[in-house]
């Protein structure tokens, strides 16, 4: 009888274990699964990341060759390329930098200079725009362009000047001149626009004064 019960009770046993088994099994089987998963969204996860990095780098060389294209086309006196590479640049969908945004309205202030169109020019050559500009950037040059964003915000306030200055706007182009004198006065374009404002005032002191500061500044620099 004992040895009956003996019997009965081994198959029980051996399934038990059986069962234990198979659980052990699925839940390493699981446990595998779930780290596949978790290594699998960490895959994805990076290859997004990769990818809006890529998707962001074209767009900073779109930006960046558009501004040279302009630039280039105002040395070659091609104002309507360098128009329509600016525009193309202050249009584009995605977000641009501050410094190529800025650089697209100097340059397309520029170029409709060039074509006469004053009042256009004026809507991006104006004191709203140089608002915008806060703080001092370095900006990727070529020979001829400015190295800082101050540099720049002075360009852009001699070239608001001699846009008022040809549409007789005195006033308007004095207040840009003495903009460009507080941001950048080492720059020999910034004194040389005072000098032509204060001949047109009828001011020769204020225009000898003018051009000694300018050669005191320069001897300083040079020292």
């Amino acid at each position: 009888q004992q040895a009956q019960k003996t019997r009965n009770t081994r198959p029980e046993a051996e399934q038990q274990a059986a069962v234990q088994a198979a659980l052990a099994q699925y839940k390493q089987g699981s446990l595998a699964h779930i780290a596949l998963e978790d290594q699998s969204s960490h895959d994805y996860d990076a290859t997004v990341k990769g990818f809006q990095k890529r998707i962001s780098t074209l767009h900073q060389l779109r930006h960046a060759a558009l501004s040279g294209i302009a630039y280039c086309s105002l040395e070659l006196c091609d104002p309507t390329a360098a128009l329509a590479a600016a525009q193309q640049l202050l249009g584009c969908p995605e977000p641009v930098s501050e410094v190529h945004r800025f650089l697209g309205h100097i340059y397309a202030g520029k170029a409709l200079c060039l074509q006469g169109r004053l009042s256009d020019a004026v809507l991006h050559l104006n004191h709203r725009v140089m608002g915008r500009q806060g703080g001092a950037w370095a900006i990727p040059s070529y020979d001829g362009r400015p190295e800082t964003s101050l540099d720049a915000r002075a360009v852009l306030y001699v070239n608001l000047a001699t846009v008022c200055i040809m549409q007789n706007n005195l006033a308007e182009a004095i207040r840009s001149a003495n903009h460009a004198m507080q941001v950048a006065p080492h720059l020999p374009q910034v004194a040389l626009c005072s000098v032509y404002i204060a001949l047109r005032q009828g001011l020769p002191d204020q225009a000898l004064h003018l051009l000694k500061r300018k050669r005191h500044i320069q001897e300083k620099a040079a020292a």
